[in-house]
């Protein structure tokens, strides 16, 4: 479940037409950017203040938040539990929402309220 943030994150930003692969420069090979960047992106997009700051508290700063995320892929962690797996279960909601959201606008349908 915790690689899948990254994942969708990474697929948002690949549906904005936005670059996430930094090529190759003189000596320093190319590389994929960490979730954080990923964020940054959906962030300057419109994505909600306090879902970007919960996530990236939750899955993705090493620096001041939980990086639960990278704790259970790097085998940190062992077992995260119940509280944990809530969480992240929240975050993928949340970001695979984000993905349909974008989907329905791109193909232009709009939901009205009100309509069963």
């Amino acid at each position: 479940m915790a690689p899948k943030v990254e994942t969708l994150a990474r697929n948002l930003v690949l549906a904005l037409d936005a670059g996430v692969y930094t090529l190759q420069r003189n000596e320093k090979p190319g590389q994929y950017p960490g979730l954080g960047y990923l964020l940054g992106v959906l962030r300057k997009k419109d994505m909600d203040e306090s879902w970007y700051r919960s996530i990236l508290t939750i899955c993705g700063n090493p620096a001041g938040g939980w990086n639960l995320r990278n704790e259970i892929a790097h085998g940190f962690i062992p077992a995260a539990g119940s509280p944990a797996a809530a969480l992240l279960f929240q975050c993928v909601i949340y970001l695979w929402g984000l993905g349909a959201k974008s989907q329905n606008v791109a193909a232009g349908v709009e939901a009205e309220e009100g309509q069963a």
